[in-house]
């Protein structure tokens, strides 16, 4: 360790059978260390490094705030279940010889790519859009594809990507979670024009519905004239 750094803070939640817990993070460095787990829930709260889980079955991890290393970890896990909270961002999840795997997200900017190799049966859900929860299955084929480390990804920086699988050639392959953002964010713009040109025009309007993919915890300028108005 170089002189004057301090050592990064960890906690560590190792052999817990039937257990939760809530973890209320005092430094943005944090990191988070999961262990031969069973059956136990665990909620992150405030800011953290990084988050690992290894040789875990049956756990159910909720993060409600941003990981600042960029990386969510499991190796040999089973029966998963990862929930974003409506302000947590987690770009990367890195998944290894595990199978059963569940992603949960809020909105479409707080997830960029997951990285996985002898994985199975690992899947993303979209809570709460128009058309209610969206499922993206990109578990492998076969077990020889899934000896092959493939990226699931957004096609592209819309509000309207869909989520896709390859084989891992190249890093940086999609749009990164500040791109899904500012994609977001300018439909909500359009949508602020269309509601401006509409009240020239003296059409009555009503509130837009949720857009699928815009960020939970962002209140569009859009959405609060409509408040005054109302």
């Amino acid at each position: 360790m170089l002189p004057g750094l301090a050592p990064r803070p960890q906690h560590y939640i190792l052999n817990k059978k039937d257990h939760n817990e809530v973890v209320n993070s005092t430094s943005k460095s944090l990191f988070v260390f999961m262990k031969d787990c069973t059956n136990t829930q665990v909620e992150l709260n405030e800011k953290v490094g990084k988050v690992t889980l290894e040789k875990c079955n049956g756990v159910k991890i909720t993060v409600n705030d941003r990981v600042l290393g960029g990386t969510l970890e499991l190796i040999r896990c089973e029966n998963i279940v990862i929930n974003y909270g409506p302000n947590a961002e987690i770009p990367t999840l890195q998944v290894d010889n595990s199978k059963n795997v569940t992603i949960n997200i809020q909105s479409k900017c707080q997830i960029q790519s997951v990285y996985y190799m002898h994985t199975y049966n690992i899947k993303l859900i979209l809570k709460n859009t128009n058309d209610g929860d969206l499922e993206y299955d990109f578990s492998p084929l076969n077990e020889n594809e899934g000896l092959t480390q493939r990226i699931a990804h957004w096609n592209e920086a819309s509000v309207e990507a869909r989520f896709i699988t390859e084989v891992v050639v190249r890093d940086n392959i999609g749009p990164t979670t500040a791109q899904m953002r500012k994609a977001a964010e300018e439909r909500k713009e359009k949508n602020l024009v269309k509601m401006a040109e509409m009240l020239v025009g003296g059409i009555a309007i009503s509130k837009p519905e949720k857009q699928e993919g815009a960020c939970a915890h962002e209140k569009s300028a859009a959405d609060e004239r409509l408040d005054e108005i109302d």
